[in-house]
């Protein structure tokens, strides 16, 4: 399967739809994605036979080969988004994902992938903040160990001894 016939089957999917429009790839993903769920049912049974795939095969491409060259890759744009995402924790994930396509208006970006890298990212952040300010269990045990040992008259410098990571704190 390759784009061009892809881009045949889906053309004739719309024809076979009353839709009026050229063979042009382009043409052909804007009017998929002006079309509401109804009025897409059945397309991949249709695309996939004349492919000779199976109908997850022809919807699986359309979403991440096909239909990816009418996007902008994010990549380099990657740590502009993070660092936005660390500017702006408390604010949600669509309005950061509003606020990164309004800084750059010329671009057409897939709105998945950055709804997902803003997911991760906060995901992430979090993570950082929470292991900065809350002492993990074994740190907790460490601290308790010590001054129990301490308190009975022993001295023991924690620095210098070997530390086993548990399967939580890792």
């Amino acid at each position: 399967m390759n784009a061009n016939e892809f881009t045949q089957a889906l053309f004739e999917y719309l024809s076979a739809r009353g839709l009026q429009i050229s063979c042009d790839a382009q043409q052909v993903h804007d009017a998929l994605e002006a079309m509401n769920a109804t009025e897409r049912r059945g397309i991949w049974e249709f695309v996939g036979k004349r492919l000779r795939v199976n109908p997850s095969t022809a919807h699986n491409y359309y979403h991440n080969t096909w239909s990816m060259q009418f996007f902008d890759n994010i990549q380099p744009y990657r740590d502009v988004l993070k660092q936005m995402v660390a500017r702006n924790m408390k604010l949600s994930n669509s309005e950061i994902v509003q606020k990164f396509q309004s800084a750059f208006p010329e671009k057409n970006f897939l709105k998945h992938t950055v709804q997902q890298i803003v997911s991760i990212q906060k995901l992430r952040n979090s993570k950082k903040e929470n292991s900065l300010t809350t002492p993990s269990e074994s740190q907790c045990n460490i601290s308790s160990f010590q001054s129990s040992f301490e308190d009975n008259g022993y001295s023991i410098n924690i620095s210098q001894c070997v530390r086993f990571l548990d399967a939580v704190s890792m």
